[in-house]
């Protein structure tokens, strides 16, 4: 016999915890569907629940619908979470856990449009006089998005570029665990180069945004392409000053300095605002890797697709001759913001 899928599994745990309800209650869940009859069987009618919750629901929770507050322990146990692990949890991560536990995959990306939701979020935190935890936010997340750049960029197309530039890094001071890697010259550095910018505390702010400048002035100078065939502008000047002006505001949140007190708020506000708009223009321009969750893969008509759920709550295909795996977290760049465009894609180590 064939090995048990994930979803006979699902099947086989809310049918042991619902037991003689287990029909009625799966059948109340989908009534109102415009595809829902009678006369379709209870597996199917299962199959079905599960897979359009699979692509469109909100969040996790709609695994515990068909079942009382007081049951979810219950589905827990049959796929290995006991109750000293469910306690402190929240509704939404016991659902999370068991869905994980079942193999399904948890419908959360945090793609380009959420990123910029929650930059814009942090000027909303200044206007509060929340400032001093925005800051905290701002490095956190100009870091991460910086990293997540130069990590993309290096794992697809253009990872020896970079270890070019920082064989000859001017003006740019490297810390020692890069040149550590560095030194190694074997066939794997580009890749333990690419490696290393995802590991954190070693790269500050200013580090990132300079190294992210020159990465792009030597991409330029190799007259690097998109993906789409046009020519490659990563990070401009007026972006790289704008994280710059980023980092300066963010100073007087780590250094004591009582003169700077009055003027550090609006500083910071001032800062963010411009890196909203840099953030924007990237993604207009077609820079930044989305993250997204790969729900399919296969062969088409045009060749190897794989579709993948946005942070819209929708859905778009790639082509790509290389395809990810089903379930993964991805970062793609595609060629232009159309089903079936061409990609670049790398697994989201995040």
């Amino acid at each position: 016999m064939p090995p048990e899928t994930n979803l006979e599994r699902l099947r086989r745990a809310f049918t042991e915890v619902l037991g003689e309800d287990y029909d009625s209650e799966i059948r109340s869940l989908v009534e109102g569907r415009v595809w829902y009859h009678a006369e379709i069987g209870i597996e199917e009618v299962f199959n079905l629940w599960v897979a359009t919750n699979v692509e469109s629901a909100a969040d996790a929770l709609w695994i515990f619908e068909p079942l009382r507050v007081s049951d979810r322990k219950f589905l827990c146990e049959r796929f290995g979470i006991q109750r000293a692990d469910i306690i402190g949890k929240t509704p939404k991560e016991l659902a999370e856990a068991v869905l994980s536990a079942t193999g399904l995959p948890i419908l959360r990306a945090t793609g380009n449009r959420i990123v910029l939701a929650n930059w814009e979020h942090l000027l909303a935190l200044v206007d509060n006089e929340e400032d001093a935890r925005a800051a905290v936010f701002a490095r956190q997340r100009a870091e991460r998005l910086l990293r997540k750049i130069l990590f993309f960029y290096c794992s697809t197309r253009y990872g020896s570029e970079f270890v070019s530039m920082l064989e000859n890094p001017g003006s740019l001071r490297l810390h020692k665990q890069l040149t550590g890697e560095l030194g190694q010259t074997d066939s794997t550095r580009e890749s333990r180069v690419a490696k290393l910018l995802t590991v954190d505390g070693w790269a500050d702010l200013g580090f990132l945004a300079l190294a992210l400048r020159k990465y792009s002035e030597r991409l330029a100078e190799a007259r690097a392409t998109h993906i789409s065939g046009a020519p490659l502008v990563l990070f401009t000047s007026q972006e790289h000053e704008a994280f710059s002006k980023l980092s300066t505001a963010l100073q007087p949140y780590t250094h004591d300095r009582p003169s700077q007190v009055q003027s550090m708020r609006q500083e910071l506000r001032d800062a963010l605002l411009e890196i909203v708009a840099v953030i924007a223009h990237m993604i207009r321009r077609g820079v930044l890797p989305d993250e997204t969750l790969v729900l399919e893969t296969g062969m088409s008509i045009i060749g190897p697709v794989f579709k993948c759920l946005l942070d819209t709550s929708s859905s778009r295909y790639f082509r790509s001759v290389i395809l990810p795996t089903v379930g993964r977290t991805i970062l793609v760049l595609p060629s232009a913001d159309a089903d079936y465009a061409n990609c670049d894609w790398v697994e989201s180590p995040w």
